[in-house]
């Protein structure tokens, strides 16, 4: 078992969601006097020795910035079309679902390994994120399973797979 202590870190991880970790970010930025830029198109960045240019699109104008410290955050839009993914399907898919328990072990994650692939328990809320790895059919099967299990107190409550590449 992996304690955060042992490794002499605060905590091993988090899960949180999205919008929580976005708006605590954003309010962080505000509050910083950090000039931002929200609703824009990069087209283009390129690196100087002393700082950055980035060309980009705001309201159907072009404008181009110089600045010392540069965060383009596209979801790697720029970088995809500068530099094309390489793509591998690894036969692996991943089911995800909430669960939620009557007694969660709050503050404790469990990962086991198995023939098929790894699967996690991640505290999340009321219960927990499942993660669970297999060969793509298999996920597509396991996407049919009901869950019946009063003595543990759990339900899933959503699914979805995700494939990885």
């Amino acid at each position: 078992m992996l304690r955060a202590a042992e490794l002499k870190v605060p905590e091993l991880g988090y899960v949180l969601p999205y919008p929580a970790l976005q708006d605590t970010l954003d309010a962080a930025l505000r509050n910083s006097g950090i000039a931002a830029i929200y609703g824009a198109n990069v087209t283009q960045l390129d690196g100087e020795a002393d700082h950055a240019v980035i060309g980009y699109q705001q309201n159907g104008a072009e404008h181009r910035l110089h600045t010392r410290l540069a965060v383009v955050a596209d979801g790697g839009k720029l970088l995809a079309q500068r530099f094309p993914p390489q793509v591998s399907d690894y036969g692996q898919s991943a089911l995800i679902a909430h669960i939620t328990c009557g007694s969660p072990q709050v503050n404790m994650a469990f990962e086991r390994f198995t023939t098929q692939g790894p699967v996690a328990l991640l505290p999340y809320m009321d219960g927990y994120e499942l993660v669970w790895t297999a060969p793509h059919q298999r996920a597509q099967e396991m996407l049919g399973w009901t869950m019946h299990s009063s003595s543990a107190n759990c339900t899933a409550t959503s699914a979805t797979v995700s494939e990885h590449s």
